[in-house]
């Protein structure tokens, strides 16, 4: 018997020769089907990708035949390939610098060995040798990591377009509040609160792009990893299906909230110039109808109805809602400049009002709502993976987040503090920033009213069918029910909350709860996990 591998004359790493050709038969897929996702292993290294993937892995394996006192891996050779015993047995050695090698075990068939070959090229620990005659299926690096890596061309988005991209997420709706909030709960309190969930925000952001850094191959972003498959790596089944309900509401009920605040507007815009809102009734009087209602938060009042509106906000932004993250750039540059111009008319008209400059206290004890509305506004964290995965390698996380922050903090305190300032307290009536410059009686100030939410929205309506989008087709969904879910299903459940209280319903109840989850509590759960997780691999 031999004494150690260094008797073995004439062995050579098998992966360096040329691979011969053969198509697996359907049992042997079938085999090594079984063997990836019965080993511990290999489902860390493919379990959250999708499965067309995991097959067209197993279907770049090639056999070989390794005759007996072989060596197929060589203790200190650089890693290439991995190895799953078709047939045969092999002795693991591990060589030691001062006395003999030491047998540690054996492999048997359907044994995998040398997996972490396919996300390290570290040297090899131990020394592999065949103990009878032996055949293999192996699997090359440079092909596994060709089969998950992102597609070429994908990471376009750079650090100005990143920029707006993440801007345009934070800077929603909630701006409209913020004068209100200022009176309440003070001008030094708008800006801490802001300021300290915003490095929250941005501690959660971190958390989960770490998280992304420590799945297996993609320590640098080189695979496409959405919110759906890093839930499917970190987490249990049961705790994986219920998270991603949980976004898949949270991320709906967003675009819902869009459709209809879009809608609305339009609708108002259509009732000022035409005199009612054109819509189809449903229910008891179906048919066509005509909105005149004013005095209600649609021209239809609580009737069930499917506005001409929506259909004018589904005809702007399907187009864009079907394309790609980086091909909706473009839309982000408008909406961030519109804020801009906005928020300068805005600091005009408000500072020109006749009680400005009324005194506002720097603290009070009433915190809760400023806490809630601010946490809402800067809930962002779900959107970081696709944007991480189209964004240039050299775009830079920290210059990203700290601009982005920075500039929302900035433009929502100064409007919230001089919108505070330039009216009476109102902050116990539903008015608010909106209302106020609607009443005002500038046309100016009107017109922002109206363009502020329409183009704030329909930039933010495409991101987010994007976002679902890409979610759902990394769990498994072909694109064109990916894609129907993502661009129609939000319009179709949009009907029923149209008028009434159903955009409140929306915004207070759905929307905060799994917001919260998604947002915050799950990227800290998801990082603890990839830091706890354990090193890939056998001894070889």
């Amino acid at each position: 018997g031999r004494s150690g591998p260094a008797q073995v004359t004439g062995g050579h790493d098998l992966q360096r020769h040329d691979i011969t050709g053969q198509f697996l038969s359907s049992s042997e897929r079938e085999r090594l089907r079984t063997i990836f996702d019965t080993n511990d292993s290999l489902q860390v290294l493919v379990s959250h990708h999708l499965g067309k993937l995991v097959d067209s892995a197993i279907q770049s394996m090639h056999p070989r035949l390794v005759p007996s006192g072989e060596i197929i891996i060589r203790q200190g050779w650089d890693s290439h390939s991995m190895y799953i015993v078709d047939e045969g047995m092999f002795d693991v050695w591990l060589e030691r610098k001062q006395g003999p090698s030491t047998k540690v075990c054996q492999y048997g068939p359907g044994t995998v060995f040398g997996e972490l070959a396919m996300v390290s090229s570290a040297p090899r620990p131990a020394t592999v040798i065949a103990a009878t005659p032996a055949r293999v299926w192996t699997l090359e690096r440079e092909c596994f990591q060709n089969l998950f890596k992102a597609p070429d061309g994908t990471k376009t988005i750079g650090l100005v377009g990143g920029v707006m991209l993440l801007i345009n997420n934070l800077a929603g709706p909630t701006i409209v509040s913020m004068p209100a909030l200022a009176q309440e709960a003070g001008w030094l309190a708008i800006l801490l609160v802001q300021a300290i969930v915003a490095a929250f925000a941005t501690a959660c952001g971190y958390m989960l792009i770490e998280a992304m850094s420590k799945m297996p191959g993609n320590k640098n972003f080189e695979q496409r990893i959405e919110f759906t498959n890093l839930a499917m790596f970190y987490l249990p089944r049961p705790a994986y299906v219920l998270v991603m309900l949980c976004y898949h509401v949270n991320s709906i009920l967003s675009l819902m909230s869009l459709i209809i605040q879009s809608g609305q507007v339009i609708d108002y815009v259509m009732l000022n110039i035409h005199g009612c809102a054109p819509g189809f009734a449903l229910g008891r009087d179906l048919g066509y109808v005509c909105g005149t209602r004013t005095d209600s938060i649609t021209p239809f009042g609580d009737s069930t109805v499917i506005s001409s509106s929506m259909a004018v906000v589904a005809l702007v932004c399907a187009p864009f809602a079907v394309k790609n993250l980086d091909d909706n750039v473009v839309l982000q540059y408008l909406a961030i400049a519109g804020l801009a111009v906005m928020s300068i008319v805005w600091v005009c008209l408000l500072t020109s009002e006749p009680d400005f400059p009324r005194p506002l206290p720097a603290v009070t004890w009433s915190q809760g709502p400023l806490i809630g509305t601010v946490l809402f506004n800067f809930a962002f964290t779900s959107t970081l993976p696709s944007w991480v995965n189209e964004k240039r390698p050299e775009v830079s996380v920290a210059a990203s987040f700290g601009i982005t922050m920075v500039y929302v903090v900035v433009t929502y305190t100064v409007v919230g503090v001089i919108g505070g300032m330039a009216y009476k307290p109102f902050y116990t009536t539903d008015e608010n920033l909106f209302s106020k410059l609607n009443a005002g009686g500038s046309r100016l100030g009107q017109a922002t009213v109206t363009a502020y939410p329409m183009l704030q929205n329909f930039t933010s309506i495409p991101v987010f069918s994007i976002m679902i989008r890409y979610n759902l087709l990394q769990s498994g969904l072909s694109a064109g029910m990916a894609t129907l879910i993502a661009v129609g299903l939000p319009w179709v459940l949009s009907v029923p909350f149209y008028t009434g209280r159903g955009f409140d319903t929306i915004s207070e109840y759905g929307g905060l709860v799994t917001s919260s989850v998604i947002n915050f509590i799950v990227p800290a759960v998801l990082y603890c996990l990839a830091r706890g997780q354990p090193v890939l691999g056998k001894p070889s």
